[in-house]
């Protein structure tokens, strides 16, 4: 439950960076360029100190961005805590919503960010779209 936690307060880190935002899909796709190992780096650093570790990466998918982020240490996650995360994470939805809109005021054309939680070997844990 504690990982479950720090797990969500460092999805929750990714959403306040991209309020420091850019102005279309290809100024969406020059902030994501401009700003992807600052993301990602957040990212990785709000894991580690959790105690675990992650590999991430930020895609534009249209008017939006994912980011993906692979958790090293878990693998095999049985379907029952997986949707527990799930359920945690859209009890969340009003906080990404509110994130959005503070990233929206830096970049009108971002319509959504989506994060996809994820095992070490990509299968998905749970996936938050803030929209």
């Amino acid at each position: 439950m504690k990982k479950l936690l720090a797990l969500m307060l460092a999805t929750m880190m990714i959403f306040t960076l991209v309020a420091c935002s850019a102005d279309s899909s290809a100024k969406i796709k020059e902030y994501v360029e401009a700003n992807e190992d600052a993301l990602v780096s957040s990212v990785e650093q709000g894991f580690a100190q959790s105690g675990m570790t992650c590999n991430s990466s930020v895609e534009v998918e249209g008017n939006g961005f994912a980011i993906n982020i692979n958790i090293n240490e878990l693998d095999e996650v049985d379907d029952a805590i997986k949707s527990q995360m799930q359920l945690t994470y859209d009890s969340m939805g009003s906080v990404f919503d509110a994130m959005l809109t503070e990233a929206q005021k830096e970049l009108p054309e971002l319509e959504y960010i989506k994060v996809n939680v994820c095992e070490k070997d990509g299968d998905v844990l749970a996936t938050i779209t803030a929209d």
